[in-house]
């Protein structure tokens, strides 16, 4: 279940016509990324939208690429979606699904 918080954020930016939603940002764990890819497949579902872009909130853990490699394959897999372009940003993020990205 969405939060309705996430999910009015969500028709906020698609009802807009100059907005153009195109990933999300969530904290590297390999829940949030399930928690994210799980998101971005309900966005292509409800709304017609393939979002390319899954930006992470690095942390200090030696194996951070394999975990993120494992979680990504493991959830897109899972949903059935197309594996996104990763980004990795150096400050930390809130737990879970912190920002909706806009371009």
């Amino acid at each position: 279940m969405v939060p309705s918080r996430i999910e009015d954020a969500l028709r906020a930016v698609m009802d807009h016509p100059h907005l153009r939603l195109i990933g999300f940002r969530c904290s590297a764990g390999s829940g949030a990324i399930d928690d994210a890819i799980g998101l971005m497949e309900r966005v292509r579902r409800d709304y017609g939208v393939t979002l390319t872009e899954l930006v992470l909130q690095e942390d200090d853990r030696a194996d951070l690429g394999e975990v993120v490699d494992e979680a990504l394959d493991e959830a897109c897999a899972r949903n059935r979606y197309p594996r996104p372009s990763v980004v990795f940003a150096g400050h930390p993020a809130e737990p879970g699904l912190s920002a909706l990205t806009e371009s």
